[in-house]
């Protein structure tokens, strides 16, 4: 069988989020630590993560519950099918912009990744990777957000 050498999708997303992951670290260094620095930083790290959960549930077979954490990505949850780190940063990776760490939840319909930063102390909801404009309050259950209103 020949081997064409060439690098999977999965591998490039992965360079594609640590290199996201760096230039948001940058930035955010640069512009003294603006909100927007720190959002965009905290979605670049929610992609690599994302990337590191389609590789872990490669592997494993299954995405890590929620009592196992995104932890898991970076710490094998005990398993001999486990071949991580998933994360190049390692646990780096696993706190936002805001220096807060991410939680996670594993749903019927995927992964759940809240932020509890946030501009203005707004969470942050990321649904498979995508942020979402469910508004987890720090208190309790999401709800959906508002819709905006024209003056």
């Amino acid at each position: 069988m020949k081997n064409n050498g060439g690098f999977s999708l999965i591998e490039i997303l992965i360079v594609f989020g640590i290199i996201g992951t760096i230039l948001a670290i940058i930035v955010g260094n640069v512009t003294s630590g603006s909100e927007a620095a720190k959002k965009k930083e905290t979605i670049l790290k929610i992609s690599n993560i994302q990337a590191g959960l389609i590789r872990f549930q490669q592997d494993m077979g299954k995405l890590p519950e929620t009592a196992e954490g995104i932890t898991s990505l970076v710490t094998n949850p005990g398993s001999p099918k486990w071949t991580g780190p998933y994360l190049g940063g390692g646990e780096a990776d696993l706190k936002d912009g805001w220096s807060n760490a991410l939680e996670y939840e594993k749903t019927a319909q995927g992964t759940k990744i809240t932020s509890q930063g946030g501009p203005d102390g707004v969470p942050l909801v990321f649904l498979n990777g995508r942020l979402s404009d469910e508004v987890a309050p720090k208190d309790g259950a999401a709800t959906s957000a508002p819709a905006p209103t024209n003056p």
